[in-house]
């Protein structure tokens, strides 16, 4: 049986993923996306946006910024 501490533990360790559903937010999506990768956590941090199909470039403007950062990947 797996303690308490133990599990905290190890959702300390493996981090925080930060999960954006996404549809045509191509104006805002690059101010959420910087705004999250400067929370000042300690964490590991991954934000995975999910588009739905968007239309005005959201996808092409998050591959951009994937390509500049890791820690961004677009599904």
């Amino acid at each position: 049986m797996t303690s308490i501490k133990e599990r905290e533990r190890s959702t300390i360790q493996s981090g925080l993923s930060i999960v954006l559903p996404t549809f045509n937010e191509g104006g805002s999506i690059r101010q959420v996306i910087e705004s999250l990768l400067h929370l000042g956590t300690d964490l590991p941090l991954e934000i995975l946006v999910v588009d739905d199909d968007s239309r005005d470039g959201t996808p092409d403007l998050v591959r951009a910024l994937a390509r500049q950062d890791p820690r961004i990947r677009i599904i």
